[in-house]
């Protein structure tokens, strides 16, 4: 019996070292800092703050974390305070896939102007000889837009009546370089900003988002790409 008793005890115990671990799946999350009149900002996550995420200031667009999938509380609190949040989003759902979650529109602000958490999906899949790029339109006072190489008419624009607060529907594939840009009202010539892009590298993912309001209307160009 004492033999049965140690053999079924060994069964168990190699029974539990064969259990496979679970696998944690986790989301790619990074956070962006859109509002122009909003100070610097603390980000928390399921009622805790988040160190890497602490005195954010405006145009930061952090590197992604990797956030268990499921449901999530995101809040928005100026830098070292812990009430009224400035946003509190509850039960966000993130799947294994990749996300930017922008803190835009104004502080104080009203109607589609109102600061808001707003949440993209990344597609960080790559074109091995191509750049791909997509525009993000945050800037909460500046109207429709479209986005075309410098000289060229309104009708060639390769971007076209993007509005606040929205991405393009598609990511541009672009030969690598630099290119010369222009942001203009929808179906207009009239340039409210000229750019020239980062260089563009083959194989890589950017995001460039056109921020400030429209009479500083400025742009952040981001590499994509998740740890």
């Amino acid at each position: 019996m004492k033999l049965i008793a140690a053999l079924f005890a060994l069964s168990v115990t190699l029974a539990a070292c064969n259990t496979p671990t679970p696998v944690v799946e986790n989301a790619n999350l990074r956070v962006a800092h859109l509002s122009p009149n909003t100070p610097n900002v603390d980000i928390w996550l399921d009622g805790q703050v988040v160190a890497a995420l602490k005195n954010v200031p405006f145009k930061t667009v952090s590197g992604y974390l990797k956030i268990p999938v499921g449901k999530h509380d995101i809040a928005v609190y100026a830098t070292g305070t812990t009430s009224n949040p400035a946003i509190n989003v509850t039960g966000v759902t993130l799947e294994r896939k990749n996300y930017t979650v922008g803190a835009i529109g104004l502080l104080n602000g009203s109607g589609t102007q109102a600061l808001s958490a707003k949440i993209f999906e990344d597609d960080l899949s790559t074109n091995a000889v191509k750049a791909r790029v997509r525009v993000i339109h945050a800037s909460p006072d500046a109207p429709a837009v479209d986005v075309g190489v410098k000289g060229d008419a309104p009708a060639a624009a390769v971007v076209k009546n993007i509005k606040f607060p929205d991405a393009t529907a598609g990511y541009l594939e672009l030969a690598a370089g630099t290119y010369p840009l222009e942001i203009r009202p929808t179906g207009t010539a009239t340039i409210a900003l000229s750019f020239n892009t980062p260089a563009l590298e083959a194989g890589k993912v950017y995001t460039v988002f056109a921020v400030n309001t429209l009479a500083k209307l400025e742009v952040v160009a981001v590499a994509d790409a998740a740890q």
